[in-house]
């Protein structure tokens, strides 16, 4: 049934003593309709609630939280609410626990759903006396933020994967806030400028100002070219670091576009390369010696992939100068009885720094047969990182 209302009244005799009472059990239109529009939105809307009394036994439950708990809506009204909730699968006892008792809860609840997966619920507990009663009644409400947490462990997962990523190339990644100007580096961004993050936070004109003077130009340049036309940008220049030295480094980024179309922020990466930057500056003075000859010279940057063939090294392989440089188009050149030996050594060069001067049968771009003859070489970090590979190569 649906809930009345009851008027009583006493009725007397002719002595005026009190010989009855007459009840009467009225059913209010507007009551019943609160009610029905009470019963629709327990059952219908995605709302996880539960409703207990002073003594814990179950009054109202919505369809969601039955279904979350494992639980038939209606069997679990007069249920003590200790043994519905000890029949659902709770990842965090602890934060029902605190629920419950009415303490406050560090954050969401994590439930595993009986059809599957895992719902996370930031629940309340809402306690009030009934007027009508006196009785303590106990609302708990959830709201599913199961949405909002996969996707900051999400975040966070992409975060831990970007930092490892970070340490295995020896690159930094830094963001600039272009509303509030705010200047985050990653740890290897400090690293490179010979900073502690611990007492120093950069901003943006500082990390202008770590350039060399001749440099700081080109880089603002880049930068301010990057936003009006909403490119990513790239570039190679001198760094002052902390300690005085000096060093090469290689920035790339792009610029983040917000809600209102507008750019809100610019990414990058950030990279020491000091060490290639000196030896393919040396191997190009070299190339310029011996551009002319029947000498190719070639490099390759591990880390970023980077492929440089020089104009020799189209002209002695007889390969039309648009074709990008690779190793793998020289692959294909060599005699399919050498390119096992071919690959194994190149393997070794990249993976160990082992260098080789080895010959091979090839087809050249114009269909020529000739010997190849490879020189390469590899540069290596501290660790043993190989971080590019370079050499000749000649034709016979």
């Amino acid at each position: 049934g649906g809930p009345f209302t009851l008027q009583c009244a006493p009725f007397t005799g002719n002595g005026g003593q009190i010989i009855g009472t007459t009840l009467v059990f009225l059913q209010s239109p507007a009551t019943q309709s609160l009610a029905n529009e009470l019963h629709q939105l327990l059952n219908n809307a995605p709302i996880y609630m539960l409703q207990h009394d002073e003594t814990g036994d179950v009054t109202r439950v919505s369809k969601r939280m039955a279904e979350l708990l494992g639980i038939n809506q209606g069997e679990a009204i007069g249920t003590p609410v200790s043994k519905v909730l000890s029949q659902a699968k709770v990842g965090d006892e602890n934060g029902l626990r605190q629920l419950l008792d009415g303490e406050p809860t560090d954050g969401a609840i994590q439930l595993q759903h009986p059809n599957g997966g895992t719902v996370w619920l930031a629940a309340m507990r809402h306690a009030y006396t009934d007027p009508a009663t006196g009785r303590v009644i106990v609302v708990i409400v959830g709201n599913d933020v199961t949405e909002i947490i996969e996707a900051t462990k999400d975040a966070d997962q992409r975060t831990k994967s970007l930092e490892m990523m970070q340490e295995m190339s020896d690159t930094g990644y830094w963001r600039v806030d272009l509303k509030s100007n705010s200047v985050h580096w990653s740890e290897r961004v400090y690293e490179i400028h010979g900073r502690n993050s611990a007492d120093y936070q950069p901003t943006l004109e500082d990390g202008i100002n770590h350039y060399h003077e001749d440099d700081r130009d080109t880089v603002r340049q880049a930068l301010e070219t990057s936003i009006e036309d909403l490119k990513p940008f790239e570039f190679r220049c001198r760094l002052l670091r902390e300690d005085g030295d000096v060093i090469w480094v290689r920035s790339m980024g792009a610029p983040t576009i917000d809600n209102s179309g507008k750019v809100g922020a610019r990414v990058g990466s950030f990279r020491d390369i000091s060490a290639e930057f000196s030896t393919q500056k040396h191997l190009h003075e070299v190339e310029a010696i011996i551009n002319e000859g029947d000498i190719g010279f070639f490099s390759f940057d591990v880390l970023t992939g980077d492929a440089y063939w020089s104009a020799s090294t189209y002209r002695v392989l007889r390969v039309d100068t648009q074709t990008p440089g690779s190793f793998e188009l020289v692959h294909k050149m060599v005699d399919p009885a050498d390119q096992d030996r071919f690959a194994a050594a190149r393997q070794d060069t990249v993976e160990n720094g082992t260098p080789f001067v080895e010959d091979f049968k090839a087809t050249l771009g114009n269909g020529d047969k000739a010997v190849i003859t490879i020189n390469m070489s590899a540069t290596k970090r501290d660790d043993g990182q190989v971080t590019d590979y370079y050499g000749t190569l000649t034709v016979n």
